[in-house]
């Protein structure tokens, strides 16, 4: 194990599905040091008032972050994160300093413990999913998202976790379907209870 923590985990997840990454090439300049070591990061989330909001001001408080809080053009508030601290933040989860959508996240997840997945893909189903069916606690979790590296950092997720994951991503854009296998295999057994009862009479 990586040794991540939940909340890490957590605002990685915010950051790549309501956030911005951007890291700028390495050049070699003295500014970033020779190995890049200093390279300049942008780091933010943004959350509408109106959803989850304190959640995410709830996980910058847990990774001891400090960061700026403006509104971009839509009235959305936006977390932007001292670059100096988002930089050692990157460091210190293990991942590589690049903009998020050239991460290869497979080896990062693999390395994670179970909380911290689950606290990965639940800020993903906040930020960019819904509930469908039999409600929250029992109901197919499905997370709309770009195919791409993203995407597929959002399947490998559910999977690890053990939940039944469909993805549907070849226009470019669809979804990710993430349902517990034990909630199916007890919607299973439920079914078949009452069938015998039926047929008993």
């Amino acid at each position: 194990m990586s040794g991540v923590l939940p909340h890490q985990a957590e605002l990685v997840g915010w950051v790549l599905s309501d956030g911005y990454l951007s890291v700028s090439d390495i050049t070699g300049n003295t500014s970033q040091k020779k190995d890049g070591s200093r390279v300049a990061v942008k780091m933010s989330v943004a959350q509408h008032k109106s959803k989850f909001y304190e959640e995410v001001k709830k996980c910058l408080k847990a990774n001891v972050l400090e960061y700026s809080e403006g509104e971009n053009s839509s009235g959305v508030a936006v977390f932007s994160i001292k670059p100096t601290q988002a930089r050692e933040f990157l460091k210190s989860v293990g991942l590589p300093l690049l903009s998020k959508h050239k991460i290869d996240y497979t080896e990062w997840l693999l390395g994670l413990s179970h909380d911290a997945l689950q606290a990965f893909l639940r800020a993903f189903w906040l930020a960019d999913g819904h509930t469908k069916g039999n409600g929250v606690l029992y109901g197919t979790k499905v997370i709309y998202q770009n195919s791409g590296n993203i995407a597929n950092a959002v399947a490998l997720c559910s999977y690890l976790i053990g939940n039944t994951t469909i993805t549907n991503l070849s226009s470019g854009y669809g979804t990710i379907r993430s349902q517990s296998r034990s909630t199916v295999t007890m919607q299973k057994a439920a079914t078949k209870y009452v069938y015998g009862i039926v047929t008993g009479k």
